[in-house]
Parts: C-alpha cells; sequence; structure tokens
C-alpha cells in the first residue's frame, strides 16, 4: 500500500463586509450616485499604509438593478478607495450614472482569496428622478372681442407634463379668463426640483366692434353778412366697448361756408377707435337769411301839375 499526503487549504471568508453608504438616495438623471461599501478581514484590511494598494486577495464589485433581489443585479468592479479608512476597514466605491428614471436598488459585494461572493447585508434605494417636459403644442390664438367688452374670454388646453417628482404648472394668463385686446404672451412653466421648463404662445384679441355715435342734430344757421354761415361743434358723443375713441367732423367746427338762403351744407361727423373701427353721421346745416333788407327810396319831391287842373 502506498501513502498518498497532501495539504488542504481552507479559504477563509471575510470577517465583515457591508455597503457603508448612502442607503437611500435621490438624484436627477443625468446626476451619478457615489456609492461606499467597507469590508474588514483581520490582519489584512489594515495591513498597509499605501492609500493606493488594497488589501491582497480582496476583490469588490458594485451591483444595482430595478428589483431588491442581488442575483438579478448588474456587476462591476468597485474601486478601491482607501485602507483603514474606518477603523480597519477598508473601503471601495462606485459611481452609478443611471440611464433613466425610476427606482433602482444597489448594494457591494466581495470575495476573499477566490470564495464565494459574499453580499452586503444592506440593499440600498435610489430615486432617480427626471426633470419636466411639455410635451403638448401650444399655438397662436386669434380671437375677436366679446360684445360690449374691450376683450375676450379665451381658453386653451392644459399643460401635458412628464417628470418626477411630479411637476408643478404655473400659467402667466390663466384659461378662461379675460384677455385684453391686443397681443397676449402666455407663458407656461413646469418646473419641480430636476429643473425648469417653459414654453410661450401668443393671444391676440382683435377689436372688431365698431363705436355707436350720437352725433348733434341738423339745424338752420344763420347766414352773416357775407352770405356765409359758421359750421358749428356737432360731433356730439360716441360710445365704444374700448376707451380712446376719438369724434372729428368736416367741415371742422368754426370753418366759414359760403351759403345761400335755403342752401344745405352737409357735414361728415365720424367716431373712430383706437382699432380703427368707425361709425359715421351726416349732419344737415339749412343756411337761413334773417337779414332784412335796408331800402334806400327815392327823395321827396315836388312835381308840376298838368293842363288838365
Amino acid at each position: 500500500a502506498q501513502n498518498l499526503g497532501g495539504t488542504i487549504n481552507v479559504k477563509s471568508k471575510l470577517d465583515f463586509v457591508n455597503l457603508q453608504f448612502p442607503q437611500t438616495a435621490t438624484i436627477c438623471l443625468g446626476n451619478s450616485l457615489t456609492a461606499y461599501g467597507q469590508v474588514y478581514e483581520p490582519g489584512i484590511t489594515n495591513g498597509t499604509s499605501n492609500p493606493a494598494i488594497s488589501s491582497p486577495n480582496i476583490v469588490a464589485e458594485f451591483g444595482y438593478g430595478t428589483s431588491n433581489d442581488p442575483g438579478s443585479f448588474a456587476w462591476s468592479s468597485a474601486t478601491f478607495n482607501e485602507p483603514g479608512s474606518n477603523g480597519n476597514n477598508d473601503e471601495y466605491s462606485y459611481v452609478f450614472t443611471p440611464g433613466a428614471a425610476g427606482t433602482y436598488y444597489y448594494s457591494f459585494r466581495y470575495s476573499f482569496n477566490g470564495c464565494d461572493w459574499q453580499y452586503a447585508n444592506e440593499i440600498g434605494v435610489l430615486t432617480v428622478n427626471q426633470a419636466p417636459a411639455i410635451t403638448n403644442t401650444y399655438l397662436a390664438i386669434n380671437k375677436n372681442n366679446d360684445p360690449s367688452q374691450c376683450g375676450a374670454v379665451v381658453t386653451y388646453d392644459a399643460a401635458l407634463v412628464t417628470g418626477s417628482p411630479a411637476p408643478t404648472v404655473t400659467y402667466s394668463h390663466a384659461s378662461g379668463t379675460v384677455f385684453p385686446v391686443g397681443t397676449t404672451t402666455v407663458t407656461v412653466t413646469a418646473e419641480n426640483t430636476c429643473g425648469k421648463v417653459i414654453k410661450t404662445f401668443d393671444v391676440t384679441v382683435t377689436d372688431n366692434e365698431n363705436p355707436v355715435l350720437t352725433a348733434g342734430a341738423s339745424q338752420n344757421v344763420n347766414l352773416d353778412a357775407g352770405c356765409s354761415i359758421t359750421v358749428p361743434d356737432v360731433r356730439g358723443s360716441a360710445t365704444d366697448n374700448c376707451p380712446g375713441t376719438v369724434i372729428t367732423q368736416f367741415p371742422a367746427a368754426g370753418a366759414v361756408v359760403s351759403a345761400s338762403h335755403n342752401g344745405t351744407v352737409n357735414v361728415t361727423v365720424t367716431a373712430t377707435d383706437a382699432a380703427g373701427n368707425k361709425d359715421e353721421a351726416i349732419v344737415v346745416l339749412t343756411a337761413k337769411d334773417v337779414t332784412d333788407p335796408v331800402l334806400t327810396a327815392g327823395a321827396s319831391q315836388n312835381v308840376n301839375l298838368d293842363a288838365g287842373c
């Protein structure tokens, strides 16, 4: 019989492993999470003072996934951070940059001397939020004024937004309210902790309502000694849905116009509002000669009798 001899090496498990920090975190999409894990093995992790050299035969990996089962995680090599970073523990880190918003679970695992992986008991939870977006399109709105109003009630669609946490949406001029005549720029803002997005569009309300003119009455105007009349002010008054109406007349008040007895002069009165809408009326002036004529009769005189006397 032959005696066979040999040595059985029993590889030890690590004494302590963990996910050190953070246990929970919230970031915005596009940013990164830096996670830290620590490991301790007596006589190993405290055996070097060179921060660039990891403890021998220790491998650390960072893993993440969308469920809290480490068996489904995607694992990558962690970066050695420093020895003895927390007492006698060695520390590893990993910078994780998610590619989409959502909830992720993460942790560290370690292997010593090629043994099976030892998983940290802690599983971190990462919430990845996303900046807001306004997904609907706003086009310019054109509308005529509401009757008798210097503006119009205008409605438009509420913003359709995405983003997390749920964005707060504000409007510089609310839908369903009165917009004044002219152009109003509406600013739609969606904002959350990850950012802000703005869309704008114009609302134009056109005043297409004519003013209402009440001109002066047609009337008689006396002729002066030169057979002319002086045109009176017959502009009257006007109402409109918007301020800024101007009343004019032609011929203007005070103008001197030649005329004859019972002859007529037409005065055109025009009310024009700020939008260029108009109302017109004709006022008829009738010239009247009210001046008595001045008679110069022949002189009183003697007249001879003829033969029939």
